[in-house]
């Protein structure tokens, strides 16, 4: 999770390297097509362009989702499935939340809901590597 950077410096001295940490980042998305009772699938990054560790995730529905689910690939990242998304609220990710170049991330919705759900909004906080 760091960028290095070195300094030349002159011959009497010798080189300094410092490790620059990458920051922590994210991606805010909004999906007003949600179907109430239908399972569906929403690509969040459909090619992955560089490594990346999915730390958290903010979620929001108008109504009630539950079984809610982040995926790497098909699989499901620990910690972000099977989620109840109604008022805001920040789940943390805490194993298979590691992404790789050419993955694709997606959420997934159940056909499990209360309420009159018509959309879904979330911000995936990540941190490259």
């Amino acid at each position: 999770v760091n960028r290095v950077l070195t300094l030349i410096r002159s011959a009497s001295m010798p080189d300094l390297s410092i490790a620059i940490p990458f920051p922590e980042e994210d991606m805010g998305y909004e999906f007003r097509d949600i179907t109430k009772g239908v399972a569906q699938t929403y690509v969040l990054d459909m090619k992955v362009s560089w490594p990346y560790t999915i730390k958290s995730i903010v979620c929001e529905s108008d109504g009630t989702l539950t079984g809610v689910s982040v995926k790497i690939n098909s699989t499901a990242v620990t910690g972000l499935s099977s989620l109840s998304v109604g008022t805001k609220a920040e789940t943390n990710a805490t194993a298979a939340n590691v992404t790789a170049a050419g993955d694709v991330v997606s959420i997934n919705t159940a056909a499990t809901y209360s309420g009159t759900p018509t959309t879904l909004r979330l911000k995936i906080k990540y941190q490259r590597i």
